[in-house]
């Protein structure tokens, strides 16, 4: 291995260290969440009633495969299919 090539190495290392560090903080970021509570009346109740207020995967996949099929996007391709024969 070459010196550049360990310096690449090296590099991409850190930045796998840095997004798993990243992971470790979102992760208790959202124990955190997951955890507070607020105050109604004189009882203190979780903040989020069930796990779907927290975290809507349904939603979050729709938003996603939503990007996937954009309209102009389908069109465009559709046009240079049928361009392309």
């Amino acid at each position: 291995m070459t010196f550049r090539e360990y310096s690449f190495e090296i590099h991409a290392y850190r930045l796998r260290d840095l997004d798993s560090r990243q992971r470790m903080h979102m992760q208790a970021w959202v124990n955190q969440q997951a955890k507070s509570t607020k105050t109604v009346g004189k009882n203190t109740v979780p903040f989020f009633k069930n796990f779907k207020e927290f975290f809507d995967y349904e939603k979050e996949l729709q938003e996603i495969e939503g990007k996937k099929k954009d309209e102009t996007i389908v069109r465009l391709a559709n046009l240079a299919a049928r361009i392309n024969g």
